[in-house]
């Protein structure tokens, strides 16, 4: 029996001695004669029978002494590839259009041809659905481009979902910008519900008028915030999630966001979150001031020590993967065309396939999302003490790094510290436990 390599055995200046185990996710306090003999046994100096029986037992239970690393290792590869090549659901990231009428420069669909899709289109996707057989649902994404300027295309496929009795509509939700999001369109999706619906707000008002304009440079954050209002009215049960791009240039006004919009829309179901800004286009990395890792723990601990909010510092357990390492799940561009990461769509050469053809015009590309690269075979992750809550990174970004010689950061920004996140949960535990 041997000390796992996914413990994480530690002495916090705040709080004492710590330990916590990945793989059982479980965090204890220790004494300081424990901590110091489970170092001992770490370091190779006792074995794990130098420790009292009942203590060991508990230990064992918490998976902090086990037989084999191995055996957790195989049991997560194999549920990682039984989602790959699950088959009971068929998924799909629909853009009605490559067309956006923002001009954000962070924008990783920089230079994308805009593409409307037709009603011809539309039908070759009913007809791609109906070849596959037996499975419980089909979940929709609305993405883009700006979905919304294609509306049209929405409600054609929706209406012609509804109208065919052998298929049932699964999760459904849209990624939109929510300019366009007028009065018709909340109506429209009071009678095909979406489960979710994503906006991006960049700050406060003055923050997002510079970042996420019109073409033509006109400002966008009051009619976005009046077209929630007004889905709101229409769509009680939508999970509204409003995602903050974070740089330098606006990080200070999330707080002040955070508390506008959750008064503004008190009571309502929305999430207002953070996601940082990465530098993977040529305008971003010339325009973007992008936060480092130990910037971004900054930003994150501030919320917290500062502001009070209750962000998420504990990790959870993950399989692993997405919609590209999924077989059954397939991103759709305006023309009919195949992809399997959001990140391809628009370009030529990522193309797998079409929703009339029949061949794989990239087989290549189409096995390393499935099949290729991930944190299965990389010996860093393998050996990480975070393995059993990461899911591997980016596919997207893992193929670039092995492929085109990129040098994109894959790990969990707790990895390097933490220390810091247990710190932070530690605290927030006794909070709650100082309420009851």
């Amino acid at each position: 029996m041997k000390f796992s390599q996914y413990n994480y055995l530690f002495k916090s200046d705040k709080f004492g001695f710590l330990l916590y185990n990945s793989e059982t996710n479980s965090f204890a306090e220790l004494q300081e004669e424990l901590y110091e003999t489970l170092q001992k046994i770490q370091s190779g100096q006792l074995t794990a029978d130098t420790l009292p029986a009942d203590i060991l037992s508990q230990l064992e239970k918490a998976k902090v002494f086990t037989n084999n690393d191995d055996s957790f290792y195989l049991q997560k590869k194999f549920y990682f590839y039984r989602r790959v090549y699950n088959t009971s659901r068929l998924g799909f990231a629909l853009a009605p259009t490559t067309f956006c009428n923002f001009n954000c420069p962070y924008c990783y669909e920089e230079n994308r041809l805009p593409v409307f899709m037709t009603e011809e289109t539309e039908n070759h996707f009913m007809e791609f659905i109906k070849k596959y057989k037996n499975i419980e649902a089909v979940d929709i994404i609305w993405y883009g481009g700006e979905p919304l300027a294609n509306f049209k295309s929405i409600k054609n496929i929706l209406r012609k979902i509804s109208q065919d009795s052998t298929i049932k509509l699964g999760e459904h939700g849209i990624v939109t910008n929510g300019f366009l999001l007028d009065e018709e369109k909340s109506k429209f999706f009071q009678e095909y519900p979406l489960n979710f619906i994503q906006i991006t707000i960049d700050g406060l008002k003055n923050s997002h008028d510079q970042r996420r304009i019109l073409k033509d440079g006109t400002p966008t954050y009051d009619k976005i915030l009046h077209n929630i209002d007004t889905f709101f009215e229409y769509n009680k049960q939508t999970r509204v999630s409003i995602r903050v791009n974070i740089d330098a240039a606006n990080s200070d006004d999330f707080v002040l966001l955070y508390n506008e919009l959750t008064e503004r829309w008190k009571g309502k179901n929305i999430d207002v979150h953070p996601a940082f800004v990465g530098a993977y286009t040529k305008s971003c990395s010339e325009q973007c001031s992008v936060l480092h890792q130990d910037e971004r723990i900054a930003f994150y601990m501030n919320l917290y020590e500062k502001h009070g909010l209750n962000v998420r510092f504990y990790p959870d357990f993950q399989i692993g993967g997405c919609c590209a390492t999924n077989i059954n799940y397939y991103v759709v561009g305006p023309r009919g065309e195949l992809y399997k990461c959001w990140n391809d769509i628009g370009i030529e050469t990522r193309i797998v396939g079409y929703l009339d053809k029949d061949d794989i015009p990239n087989k290549n590309l189409l096995t390393q999302y499935l099949v290729g690269p991930s944190m299965f075979d990389d010996e860093e992750c393998k050996k990480c003490v975070l393995f059993p809550v990461c899911g591997g990174g980016c596919q997207w970004l893992r193929l670039k790094n092995t492929y085109e010689e990129e040098k994109f950061s894959l790990c969990s920004h707790r990895k390097n510290h933490l220390d810091k996140f247990l710190e932070m949960h530690y605290v927030v535990r006794k909070e709650e436990k100082n309420k009851k």
